[in-house]
């Protein structure tokens, strides 16, 4: 399955270079939805919006019989600059700063917001 992330050029930049590993989206009602179709059944009864924190869904190490291992391909586009990556794994944390491991940009905090987000953790290039 392939997942589009439109970015801006300087994350865009990082993740060509290998620089930025994990692209974050808010937790919304699209990029759940997009979570659970990376998901197979077994994966999906974890992803109960706002109750619980989420745990990590992994597609490099499924379950045996899950349909979760893919692959799943990221998608960055910007302008007209496309770029593609294998995607290792779905995180969810509580805030932006828990991912990052520290306070996200001025641009990073326009773009996210405050509250939960998905982390797409990102792998080598397809």
């Amino acid at each position: 399955m392939k997942v589009s992330f439109r970015i801006r050029r300087v994350y865009f930049d990082q993740i060509v270079k290998g620089e930025k590993t994990e692209e974050f989206r808010r937790d919304n009602d699209y990029w759940t939805k997009v979570v659970r179709r990376l998901c197979c059944p077994h994966c999906q009864k974890f992803i109960s919006r706002r109750d619980t924190l989420h745990p990590a869904i992994n597609f490099s190490y499924p379950y045996a019989g899950s349909t979760c291992s893919g692959p799943h391909i990221a998608v960055f586009l910007c302008g007209k600059d496309v770029y593609r990556c294998q995607m290792i794994s779905v995180h969810h944390y509580a805030t932006a700063r828990d991912g990052l491991g520290r306070d996200p940009s001025d641009q990073g905090k326009k773009d996210i917001g405050e509250g939960p987000v998905w982390g797409f953790k990102l792998g080598r290039k397809v």
